[in-house]
């Protein structure tokens, strides 16, 4: 424990920074999250994507006070005929409790989704602290002495498409912050053991990961896998001829149960109740993908059905085409370095080129780290591609 405490206790000029620096990140989400229209706008359809879809399921909460199915009208998409409230909605119910919050003092429509968008604003300030203590646990101090650390932290949190998920109605914001509770859980275990606040961490990134968006489950295996992956003990084995050990894997059986038995019955404890309930709903359909397609072949507008809607394949594209042809890699790295309203905004073209080649640069910090084990780049580097 004396260890978690010299890497994080923070000093008055670090407690100064982190303030300014979250005080930078609410100011700027905040005032994306107060320019943006809700419906579409041509022609430039400044509106975040589908959020008019998505918070009919936090306005539901709001003036029910309870759950919705996907069968309830009120929060069908129209034309589509599916619906937001089959998929994980732990982020709605929270913003639609705020909501009734809210709306004990205004009935102001407009208040009310802002108070719906302030929620993902705080998940993104919540996501942003937790990215500076993972940063502080990450770099070492001769890194930390050039301010990588900070370079790490304004890079994942301003990267103009992971400012923009957290400003708007959607799942993504928790979903996001849970992959930065995870992977600060998992660094603080692999630095000083199943210390019951790395566990209580681990737990709060896995529910809220689990209860957010199916897209984020990866970081749930990967974590099982790592955490599996701590108790293997490598043990030296008999020395033979040419002076060489030979090295046998242990494994910790004991102390792996001791520890998974209680982190995984609360997550569980706080997880099963939402598959228990969409099992029951929807007939075993515990992720409601077989169900959203019934429901737009049922309520589905033809012109917008997905389900008719024809695909590359179909048209005759081979993969190739479909990159080469489609500008499929640009439009998808535009989209993943930062594109607004209904992927109709775009950045400056040389923020796609300052990201483009600090993704390579990084891919190749990597590849050296597997080349060049003992290098003196380790320890320095930058492990912003797993964040």
């Amino acid at each position: 424990m004396g260890e978690k405490r010299s890497l994080e206790q923070p000093d008055k000029r670090e407690r100064i920074l982190t303030g300014l620096y979250l005080a930078i990140f609410l100011i700027v989400a905040s005032s994306i999250a107060l320019a943006q229209p809700l419906y579409d706008t041509p022609p430039v359809y400044a509106n975040a994507p589908d959020e008019h879809a998505r918070y009919l399921v936090p306005k539901y909460i709001c003036e029910h006070g309870k759950l919705p199915t996907a069968y309830d009208e009120e929060v069908r998409i129209p034309g589509y005929g599916s619906s937001y409230a089959l998929y994980n909605v732990l982020p709605y119910i929270i913003m639609g409790w705020v909501m009734r919050f809210v709306k004990l003092m205004t009935d102001n429509e407009l208040y009310l989704l802002y108070s719906a968008r302030f929620v993902n604003v705080l998940f993104g300030a919540a996501m942003a602290f937790t990215v500076r203590k993972l940063a502080v646990r990450i770099f070492d101090e001769k890194a930390k002495k050039i301010c990588l650390d900070w370079l790490f932290c304004f890079l994942v949190m301003f990267m103009p498409q992971s400012l923009f998920l957290h400003t708007y109605v959607n799942t993504d914001s928790l979903s996001m912050l849970s992959t930065a509770l995870i992977l600060y859980a998992l660094v603080s275990i692999y630095q000083e053991g199943f210390y019951a606040w790395n566990s209580g961490v681990l737990c709060a990134g896995v529910i809220s990961c689990a209860l957010s968006y199916y897209n984020a489950y990866s970081y749930i295996v990967s974590a099982v896998l790592l955490c599996l992956a701590y108790f293997v003990n490598p043990v030296s084995g008999k020395q033979h001829e040419a002076g060489r050990r030979s090295l046998r894997i242990s494994y910790d059986w004991k102390n792996m149960l001791r520890h998974a038995v209680p982190v995984t019955a609360v997550i569980l404890l706080g997880t099963a109740w939402w598959f228990i309930r969409s099992y029951i709903l929807y007939d075993g359909d515990i992720l409601g993908f077989r169900t959203a397609d019934k429901m737009m072949e049922l309520y589905a507008v033809d012109k917008v059905n997905p389900l008719i809607a024809r695909t590359y394949q179909q048209m005759g594209y081979t993969p190739w085409q479909m990159i080469r042809e489609k500008d499929y890699l640009t439009i998808a790295y535009a989209s993943f370095v930062g594109a607004y309203g209904s992927l109709s905004i775009f950045a400056n073209i040389w923020i796609y080129r300052f990201y483009k080649l600090f993704f390579m640069e990084d891919c190749w910090d990597i590849l050296l780290r597997f080349l060049f084990i003992e290098s003196s780049m380790r320890g320095n580097g930058c492990f912003f591609m797993p964040i």
